[in-house]
């Protein structure tokens, strides 16, 4: 049995009962997504575009940015699927067939692409970011007036330490007691002694694996840091994912770039490419 049905719009129970609510979500977002290609598109390819763009291509978001990756990405998977088919739409079958034009197609448009993001790869940085922005306001801090602001889970201040994001790390810890495992009896979130809870665990291996992503490409970014600094030195009203993916997808817009340039003289998807400039 659940839990608890839901928190923020999202649930919280047994596995089992968060995969077949996000299954009802997911097929009522492809649902949509198949009524809009039909409503638009004999009428207006322009208009289903417009459509697929600006609003079916967000719905999945909101749970991509409150669910950890493990959960959400095979989900995912099947919106994106749902998105191909309705972008072909605008266009022919199959016109997003190969390797190359599909991952051009989920850059975004200054970066010669369609704006497609995929939502398997949007999920860890939704993820990461919405956890970061969250953890920075649970506990208790000063104000630049020398005031103190309350933090809305300051019952958590065990499991990240107290002051955890009063100031820049080092000299604040930020995550660093929270991903090195549970070092206190008071422990809110259940975990053992030395073991990381759920959530710890889902955002040290999403942080990890984009790190891995970017590694070696030389493209600065919020994943220069380990996994206990993530969003630390920003601003406070810069958006975290935002940082993430301008990271990310300059280093996809390279690794494009180089295999497109390696394709034969000719080859209609080196000259599609190449023709693009600041008309286009």
């Amino acid at each position: 049995m659940p839990l608890w049905t839901g928190v923020v719009g999202c649930p919280m129970g047994e596995a089992g009962f968060v995969d077949a609510w996000l299954r009802a979500q997911v097929s009522s977002i492809v649902s949509y997504i198949d009524k809009t290609v039909l409503s638009l598109r004999a009428a207006s390819p322009h208009a289903l575009w417009a459509a697929i763009y600006y609003s079916c291509s967000a719905k999945f978001d909101f749970i991509l940015r409150h669910l950890p990756p493990d959960k959400t990405v095979s989900h995912a998977r099947v919106v994106d699927a749902a998105l191909t088919r309705a972008a072909e739409a605008c266009g022919y079958e199959g016109v997003l067939g190969d390797a190359i034009t599909a991952r051009r197609a989920r850059l975004p448009a200054r970066m010669r692409g369609l704006g497609l993001r995929s939502l398997e790869e949007v999920a860890p940085a939704a993820f990461c970011a919405c956890f970061v922005e969250a953890a920075e306001r649970f506990l208790d801090r000063s104000t630049p007036g020398g005031g103190r602001e309350r933090g809305f889970f300051q019952m958590l201040a065990p499991l990240f330490g107290h002051g955890a994001f009063e100031l820049p790390y080092p000299n604040s810890p930020r995550l660093s007691r929270f991903l090195s495992g549970c070092t206190t009896n008071v422990n809110p979130l259940g975990a053992q002694l030395g073991q990381l809870t759920p959530t710890g665990e889902s955002f040290k291996k999403a942080w990890e694996g984009m790190q891995r992503e970017v590694r070696g490409e030389g493209v600065a970014g919020p994943l220069d840091v380990r996994a206990p600094e993530a969003g630390n030195g920003r601003a406070g009203s810069a958006g975290l994912q935002r940082q993430l993916t301008q990271q990310r997808e300059q280093v996809k817009r390279n690794q494009l770039s180089r295999s497109i340039l390696g394709l034969p003289h000719g080859d209609t998807r080196r000259e599609a490419w190449l023709a693009v400039d600041s008309f286009s």
